[in-house]
């Protein structure tokens, strides 16, 4: 019975002159690589950019699954990806905000007038920290921003589902 074995890759090239020598790059860190694979192809292959802001926030920044456990009306202060941004026409103004961290999804709730305040950092960041109250309904948590601040990471692109 025949054996197929794969080649080496040395066997392969043995032969063939292959020039000038290979430049040396410098390895990237976590952050350009991650900005690199959204620019590239919409996704990151293997970090979530939570992971890589995380450790630079204070250790008082919940994720979506603290939220989980937080009572209603608790200040929180939070953080995420934005997915999705929506201001439905028979909502008054409000706007609605999907975050996604390394752990879920956390949704905001923006009244038109904190909306308006926020406006700029809102519709043009990628990444949010956000403040404000925890609102549950049932199982359900809401967080309301009393502010909304842009996380500077390489600025990566935005991927997110917008209304504008």
């Amino acid at each position: 019975m025949w054996k197929v074995r794969a080649p080496r890759e040395r066997e392969l090239l043995a032969a063939v002159d292959l020039g000038d020598a290979m430049p040396a790059f410098a390895p990237m860190s976590r952050a350009e690589q991650l900005v690199l694979d959204y620019t590239a192809t919409g996704v990151a292959v293997g970090d979530h950019a939570m992971n890589v802001v995380r450790p630079t926030l204070p250790a008082d920044f919940k994720t979506a699954r603290d939220l989980m456990t937080v009572p209603h009306g608790a200040f929180v202060r939070t953080a995420g990806m934005v997915i999705c941004r929506q201001r439905p026409q028979t909502a008054s103004g409000v706007v609605f905000i999907t975050l996604e961290d390394e752990t879920g999804f956390i949704n905001l709730i923006l009244w038109a007038k904190t909306f308006e305040r926020w406006r700029h950092v809102a519709t043009t960041s990628s990444l949010l920290a956000v403040h404000g109250a925890a609102q549950r309904q049932g199982a359900v948590v809401y967080v309301v921003p009393e502010r909304l601040e842009r996380i500077g990471l390489h600025q990566v692109p935005a991927m997110s589902r917008d209304f504008h």
